[in-house]
Order: structure tokens, then sequence, then C-alpha cells
């Protein structure tokens, strides 16, 4: 492995995930894929389910679906981005 390779894992492994997917299929192999790689992998069934885990716990990347029913992926991370900027507007 290449010390760049090396540099990444270890910054990635200090990161934690969010996956929003709907479908089982794909969170297996995201599961299997980035538990290899990051600190920690949260998984969302829908974008709102997404959007309450990122209200309660600090999440460094996200990985999501753009359509599910009820509020896109596009949505959530616009209502993330939200959220950030008034918790960091409150400390």
């Amino acid at each position: 492995m290449k010390k760049d390779q090396i540099v990444l894992k270890k910054f990635l492994g200090t990161l934690t995930l969010l996956c929003v997917e709907k479908y089982t299929t794909t969170t297996v192999t995201y599961g299997k894929l980035f538990n290899e790689v990051f600190n920690e992998v949260l998984f969302a069934r829908n974008a709102e389910d997404g959007l309450v885990i990122c209200e309660n716990k600090k999440v460094d990347v996200i990985i999501t679906a753009q359509k599910f029913s009820g509020m896109s992926g596009l949505e959530m991370v616009k209502n993330i981005r939200l959220i950030e900027k008034m918790n960091n507007y409150n400390e």
C-alpha cells in the first residue's frame, strides 16, 4: 500500500459515514465495503430517518440516494446543512 493510501485510510478511519438507501441489497453492499474503512457506518432507509440521525449524531460523510417517497435525498442534505449552520451559530 502506498503512503498516500495509508494516510487516507487512517483519516477515513476517524470519520462517521451515513448511508441513506431504501434497498437492502445496496445497504448490505455498503456495509461490507465501508465498515472496513470508516470508524462508524450508520444506515437510514429514507431521507426523514437520515435527517433524524444527523440531528442526533455528528456525521462526517453522507451517501444518499436521490429519490424517496416524501423528502428527497437532496432536500435532506439541504436540511442537514441548515441544522449544522444553526448549531455552529449557537456555539
